[in-house]
């Protein structure tokens, strides 16, 4: 399909009032460090959104429903994408599809300027796969695309993203992205297995019930899994505590809530699924580095532009 013909197509589907070297694939040996939360999924609804990073992401393995652009203008990133660990290089685009396990890590490499600037972008899984049919039900076989096969107007369209206001010019400068790069995403079959099925199943219930309480006993019950099981995918695949992971989840909800609304801070905690505001302001805190008072009346700081 042309990329004029992709434009088209998608323009008719969205609607104007969207809220919204091998040195890039670089394998790690080893995850570097521990969790250290950066909050850029708290402005993130789902849908389309766009955010500008000015720190290196880290962020627990998670998954969604929308497609996931990340392009790195300088410096590098470091992504694990089901369990395979690459560094996003300078002018590299990594692609994360719907629904597949990835988490963010911090490199320990310098880059020559020192600094580091990225665009984060979702996308409803529709813009992907209408447009692109054949990748519906795969993985690509690599999922970063290497500066050489990125266009000028690619590289034009990341970097008109991140001021635009206006939605409909947004998506369309997000359609030109897509365009120039999925060609370049070699697909494979999505991998079906059982492990992959587990972690899909037990991930997918927890970012729709996180509001609610939840336990390893509820969490067997609800979903005919072991608690040793359910352990043992945090352990090895996630590897964070099913705890701190709920936490994330109810912490990250809570700033969107404190973007979007005046309501109190008692019942942002409530709606997040906190027990207490004791426990919602040190749970917090522990994400962001701030307790939730503090994360509203600095809010701008960590909309958009880290």
């Amino acid at each position: 399909m042309s990329i004029d013909i992709f434009c088209y197509t998608l323009a008719k589907k969205i609607k104007l009032g969207l809220n919204k070297s091998h040195k890039c694939d670089k394998i790690i040996k080893s995850a570097k460090g521990g969790v250290n939360i950066k909050p850029f999924y708290q402005i993130h609804e789902s849908g389309f959104s766009v955010t500008y990073h000015k720190n290196q992401i880290v962020f627990p393995s998670h998954m969604h429903n929308e497609v996931e652009m990340l392009y790195v203008f300088e410096g590098e990133q470091g992504i694990e994408i089901n369990g395979r660990y690459m560094t996003v290089g300078k002018g590299c685009c990594a692609v994360i599809f719907p629904n597949i396990q990835h988490s963010y890590i911090k490199t320990n490499e310098n880059t020559e300027s020192g600094e580091y600037r990225s665009v984060m972008i979702f996308l409803p899984p529709y813009i992907l796969y209408d447009a692109f049919p054949s990748l519906l039900k795969t993985l690509p076989e690599n999922c970063i695309v290497e500066p050489q096969n990125i266009s000028e107007d690619a590289i034009l369209a990341f970097n008109k993203i991140i001021g635009e206001t206006i939605p409909a010019a947004r998506s369309g400068w997000a359609q030109i992205i897509l365009g120039n790069i999925a060609p370049y995403l070699k697909a494979a079959k999505l991998d079906a297995g059982a492990d992959s099925a587990a972690i899909s199943k037990l991930m997918n219930y927890i970012s729709t019930n996180f509001q609610n309480s939840i336990s390893l006993e509820i969490l067997s019950d609800a979903l005919g899994m072991s608690k040793s099981q359910i352990s043992h995918i945090f352990s090895t695949k996630i590897r964070i505590n099913l705890r701190s992971y709920v936490g994330i989840l109810r912490s990250e909800y809570a700033a969107r809530l404190m973007r979007t609304s005046n309501d109190s801070l008692s019942h942002i905690a409530a709606q997040s699924g906190f027990e207490s505001l004791r426990t919602f302001n040190r749970v917090f805190r522990e994400v962001y580095g701030l307790t939730p008072s503090q994360f509203r009346s600095n809010i701008r700081k960590y909309i958009g532009q880290e």
